[in-house]
């Protein structure tokens, strides 16, 4: 913990009479810090997941659009030759 997260960590005594505490409120308030920010990148990720979706399903309207019309032009194509 005091490598990650040195500021909630305090030590009492010296050498090998050296002692280790925690201050949860501390602790309580870099966690409650990480998880806000998690949360805002959870957010971001959705909105740019539903952006993608919505491209994707415009995307593949248009080469529907366009299977459609090489289809037609084929067709049209086949009755030329004929």
């Amino acid at each position: 913990m005091q490598n990650i997260i040195p500021e909630v960590v305090s030590s009492a005594g010296e050498g090998e009479e050296e002692r280790l505490g925690l201050s949860y409120g501390q602790l309580t308030a870099v966690l409650t810090n990480a998880v806000q920010e998690q949360q805002g990148q959870i957010e971001a990720d959705s909105q740019r997941i539903e952006a993608l979706e919505t491209e994707n399903a415009e995307l593949r309207s248009l080469i529907e659009q366009m299977n459609e019309r090489l289809t037609a032009q084929e067709q049209r194509l086949a009755k030329l030759e004929r």
